[in-house]
């Protein structure tokens, strides 16, 4: 089968399970690996005293040199795309929405992705309250910024030279040796320990390797798993009902995580230590809906060949 890349992610031409499962660990290398050096440059411009409105101008530029490659590659790729939208039918039928509520392998998966986008949110207002205590000590305004954009510096550097580590080397091993259930399971795992000794009360240097952990985890391995959980469903699943799942479900599983902080905090004066035991019992709902989505992928994939 055909293996072209289509914008979403997602092939131009449905490839099997097996051949989903050796190409998205590879393709998804690509997807982390310009991460270091933004997270690299970003601790130095700080501590050179740039200010962030001058760090979102070098940004801009960086957009435009982003969109001029985007054009160039667009315009090489329009003939083939031309030739594959001739041989298929236009998508037609239920919404993405519609698609969701209807399959129960779907619903899993949302829930699974809203779940997921609760523990990872309420994780970071979790670092981003210990860092700001911390900087609480500094003298002046300025200080306490330069400490928080250094923090965040080489939190978001190590972060991504972990995450690149883990697809080149560890996503593909994952799936060879263990199936889907290694690369679906994996971040939850690290979930757990995360939140475990977040909740023991430790400092900031140990919660900040723990969550550099399972950030890296989420966008490496984790990311792999997502691609990889579309692959037995069908065509106008893969290209509705995921638009619907990537977009409105993980946005509310943000906005869940929002609303829990907000009652914690206003109500309950829930501190680091509470919110990572409400994570822990969320992680165990989320390793509930891992194994019973991976035991539907392989039954899925079983029963389509």
């Amino acid at each position: 089968m055909g293996s072209s890349i289509a914008p979403s992610g997602l092939p131009a031409v449905a490839p099997t399970a097996t051949t989903g499962e050796r190409l998205f660990p590879i393709v998804a290398v690509g997807a982390t690996a310009g991460s270091p050096l933004g997270a690299i440059l970003t601790e130095p411009l700080f501590k050179a005293g740039i200010r962030p409105h001058t760090m979102f101008q070098i940004t801009a530029a960086l957009l435009l040199v982003h969109f001029a490659l985007y054009r160039v590659i667009d315009a090489r790729q329009s003939g083939r795309r031309a030739q594959i939208a001739q041989k298929q039918e236009p998508l037609a039928g239920p919404g993405g929405f519609s698609l969701l509520l209807r399959n129960p392998y779907l619903l899993l998966l949302a829930a699974l992705l809203l779940v997921l986008n609760v523990v990872n949110t309420t994780g970071e207002y979790v670092v981003a309250h210990t860092v700001l205590e911390t900087a609480a000590s500094a003298g002046t305004p300025e200080a306490k910024e330069a400490i928080v954009g250094a923090f965040y510096g080489g939190y978001n550097f190590w972060t991504s030279v972990l995450a690149l580590v883990l697809q080149a080397f560890i996503a593909s091993r994952l799936v060879k040796y263990l199936g889907v259930g290694g690369v679906v399971l994996a971040l939850p795992l690290v979930a757990l320990g995360t939140y475990g000794v977040v909740a023991s009360g430790v400092g900031l240097a140990v919660l900040r390797w723990a969550k550099i952990c399972e950030n890296a985890t989420d966008y490496s391995i984790m990311n792999t798993a997502r691609q990889m959980l579309w692959l037995p469903t069908s065509r106008e699943e893969k290209y509705k009902a995921k638009q619907a799942a990537d977009t409105f479900v993980v946005r509310s599983g943000d906005m869940l995580s929002g609303v829990a902080v907000f009652l914690g905090t206003t109500y309950f004066a829930a501190g680091v230590r509470s919110f990572a035991i409400m994570n822990l019992v969320l992680i165990a709902l989320w390793l509930t809906l891992a194994v019973r989505l991976v035991r539907y992928y392989r039954s899925l994939s079983a029963s389509r060949g």
